[in-house]
């Protein structure tokens, strides 16, 4: 089985700088957030413009960037390359079911298999809990809506417990990329070893990942 890495964590816990540190230690792609992309097509210069939407605007706007970044991870698991993502569809989920309080039953349900079945496909997903929070940035970015930060993350955690024993997963305690790193690397081997990934990423020779 080809490598494929996938990321789920609120904004500002380190998913993006742990997935380019990782396409730096190993050979693979690198898949990034579809999101702004979609919010420009919607006529939205950031995330908060969201809130100005209707209900039914918001779900089409949450549909197409769901449909989207599915349809990304499909296109490159048809390529057979591995690749790291610092989104999942269990992110879009969780999003959907904290911004969208008027979600229809039917509506809610189709996203979370679509969300299921694409985790079915994952080597490793990797949970990045609210509590691994890098430092403020000087405007304050970091520590802004950290009470809806903390929701999302429960929301996460209920799916992953509810989902438990569908797909591999692991949730990333630690602190600093280089502990992490380490931490990946080491659930990796791990599951290589199980013969539940069956193709691991090729480092170079003269760096092999080393397990703690």
């Amino acid at each position: 089985m080809t490598m494929r890495v996938e990321f789920c964590g609120a904004g500002g816990t380190g998913k993006t700088t742990i997935a380019e540190a990782f396409v730096k230690k190993f050979d693979c792609k690198k898949l990034g957030s579809v999101a702004r992309e979609v919010q420009k097509e919607f006529g939205l210069a950031c995330e908060d413009g969201q809130k100005l939407l209707s209900p039914e605007r918001l779900w089409e706007l949450q549909q197409a960037i769901t449909t989207r970044h599915n349809e990304l991870i499909q296109m490159t698991r048809d390529e057979d390359v591995p690749y790291v993502s610092d989104r999942s569809m269990l992110d879009h989920v969780g999003y959907t079911v904290l911004k969208n309080r008027s979600i229809a039953l039917d509506q809610l349900e189709w996203m979370e298999n679509l969300a299921l079945e694409s985790l079915k496909g994952v080597s490793l997903l990797i949970h990045f809990p609210t509590r691994v929070f890098p430092q403020p940035e000087p405007d304050g970015f970091r520590t802004a809506n950290v009470m809806e930060r903390e929701c999302f993350d429960a929301i996460v955690r209920g799916y992953l417990h509810r989902w438990r024993g569908q797909f591999n997963f692991m949730s990333l305690p630690v602190e600093g990329s280089d502990k992490r790193m380490r931490h990946i690397t080491a659930m990796l081997t791990r599951l290589a070893a199980d013969a539940t990934v069956m193709d691991l990423i090729k480092e170079p020779e003269e760096e092999k990942p080393s397990v703690h």
